[in-house]
């Protein structure tokens, strides 16, 4: 009998150590298309207001606009439009998408709904990935 319960034990342990791996894993759900020559590399969050739905942060600010100056000049807004292929389209609702990188390149630009200015940076997405823990959270938590 203690034979058993000591085999038991370890068998307990050894799939609570795996559950917790895979849950602290850097595994990633990513787009189907590859990454082109030219992309730049943003890091996306989410938020909550009018306007676009994406927000990046100042650093990348500063990469976008050092990549598209010539083109682009007036790039002047954290806030970002995200054409093409997202991750939006394999979730039930978008809002449980917070943050993701994504790989594109700017196509243009669009309105600022606050100061109305061109200002907001339009960037096709070639591909993108998210850390798995997000959407295994979204499909324990939300959908069951």
């Amino acid at each position: 009998m203690n034979k058993l319960k000591k085999y038991s034990r370890i068998f307990v342990m050894f799939c609570t150590l795996s559950v917790i791996f895979l849950i602290i894993s850097p595994n990633k759900i990513i787009g189907r298309s590859a990454i082109q020559k030219g992309d730049v590399k943003l890091h996306v969050y989410s938020q909550a207001t009018t306007g676009a739905p994406q927000k990046i942060s100042e650093n990348d600010l500063a990469i976008l606009k050092e990549r598209v100056r010539d083109t682009y000049p007036n790039i002047a807004s954290t806030d970002i439009e995200l054409v093409g292929d997202t991750p939006f389209r394999h979730v039930a609702d978008p809002a449980y998408v917070q943050d993701f990188t994504v790989y594109g390149e700017v196509i243009g630009i669009t309105r600022n709904e606050t100061s109305g200015e061109n200002t907001v940076a339009v960037l096709k997405v070639s591909y993108w990935d998210m850390p798995m823990i997000q959407y295994f959270f979204y499909k324990v938590l939300i959908e069951e």
